[in-house]
């Protein structure tokens, strides 16, 4: 935020923020929990076809080890993805401009 003295008032204006819209955010975080579910329920069946008897602390251990595996790799896939969306818009109008100029250019030559 900054601040401008305007004598004895005080205004406050909002920095822009390169945070990925609130939908973005909300989609990464349901695709985690997606994975984090889908690993668990692999870890827990690999692990439960692997034993025989009443196996309940490896299959758990098997079903919580697959769950913070698949949620960890996909909330590093999520981070990298939010992060290319942020810098994606900060470039896209620069280019946009770059290539109507462009077009413009190659359109007056002929």
């Amino acid at each position: 935020m900054s601040m401008h003295d305007d004598g004895d008032s005080i205004e406050l204006t909002a920095a822009p923020t390169a945070l990925p819209s609130v939908l973005a955010r909300a989609l990464a975080f349901a695709a985690i929990v997606v994975a984090a579910v889908c690993g668990g329920l692999a870890g827990y069946a690999t692990t439960a076809l692997q034993c025989s008897g009443g196996c309940v602390a490896p299959t758990l251990g098997g079903a919580v080890i697959g769950a913070l595996a698949a949620a960890a790799g996909v909330a590093a896939l999520a981070a990298l993805v939010l992060r290319s969306m942020s810098e994606w818009a900060d470039q896209a109008p620069a280019q946009l401009r770059r290539n109507g100029q462009q077009r413009r250019g190659k359109g007056a030559r002929q």
